[in-house]
């Protein structure tokens, strides 16, 4: 079994291609310019919210928008607000079993009170969820819980995974801030680039204007002008499908492709036979979860 038990995003020829031209005339002018760089973000976040007008709803309704290094950092900032600015309502934060391991890893660093529970419980603390979930990659469809979510919780959405998932339309008009990021749909990990949407001021945020990452917003700008956001989808899964089916006849296992195309995932049901052929460290509560990564390398790289 080549899968890896964390996500890295596999790095697009589509951003390598993109990525060749910017630097092929690289803009050093756009650098020497520093002083009115201050505004560069805006109409990329204008550019990001046309880009998935058919599958997030609500974005217009939040009023702050904040460039990231990823969307590690707005979900780091977010907690560190929560921390310093709403003693008031301040509670503790809440997430699925199985969930990303920053929400816990990051609350943590803060001496942020966490759990992780079932969906069926009921909080009226801060409820961070992702959706497509990180789990296992799958779409949360169950409509009805997540509008009953919104309305009891604090609801922190992070659509990480949007752009490298079937399409699906996400409501977010009831959250009260939504995490996107580039690293996953474009394979952009490492050049750490994404927004924080927000019906709040964060503070701590402001500085980004100054201190965001340009080069890898030029990147996510020029990939959202060339591909619209289903080209992903359409183009990588038949080859998630047929590194299913690979899986499948090498290793025996019973893994299904997930809704985002660089995951499969298999149910508890047959834990005790991955118990026996050593695959506990895939477990993700109640479900395995497969990243492809190391598979896609091989078919489209060699």
């Amino acid at each position: 079994m080549k899968a890896l038990t964390s996500v890295y995003s596999y790095y697009l020829p589509e951003t390598r291609k993109v990525i060749d031209e910017i630097i092929k005339d690289f803009p050093h002018e756009l650098y020497l310019e520093n002083t009115k760089l201050d505004d560069f973000h805006i109409p990329i976040i204008e550019r990001y919210k046309k880009w998935t007008k058919n599958q997030i709803k609500g974005l217009d309704d939040f009023e702050y928008v904040y460039p990231t290094n990823g969307s590690s950092e707005g979900i780091f900032h977010l907690l560190a607000d929560i921390k310093a600015n709403q003693p008031s309502s301040y509670g503790g934060i809440n997430y699925h079993k199985g969930e990303y391991e920053g929400y816990k890893h990051y609350a943590d660093s803060l001496n942020i009170r966490n759990s992780n529970f079932n969906i069926t419980n009921d909080f009226n603390d801060w409820m961070f969820l992702s959706n497509p979930s990180a789990k296992d990659g799958n779409i949360l469809t169950k409509q009805w819980y997540l509008d009953d979510l919104m309305e009891t919780h604090k609801v922190a959405y992070d659509l990480a995974y949007v752009g490298m998932a079937a399409p699906h339309i996400f409501d977010v008009s009831n959250a009260k801030t939504v995490f996107v990021s580039f690293s996953k749909p474009f394979g952009m990990f490492y050049y750490r680039t994404g927004l924080l949407f927000s019906k709040f001021e964060i503070p701590s945020l402001n500085a980004n204007k100054w201190f965001k990452n340009i080069f890898g917003l030029m990147i996510a700008d020029k990939m959202m002008q060339k591909y619209p956001i289903d080209y992903f989808w359409k183009k990588y899964r038949p080859i998630q499908e047929k590194i299913i089916t690979r899986i499948k006849k090498e290793d025996k296992i019973n893994i299904k492709a997930s809704d985002v195309y660089l995951l499969g995932w298999c149910e508890e049901n047959a834990m005790e036979y991955y118990k026996q052929k050593n695959y506990q460290k895939y477990k993700r509560e109640d479900n395995y979860r497969f990243c492809l990564t190391p598979y896609f390398k091989e078919e489209l790289d060699g």
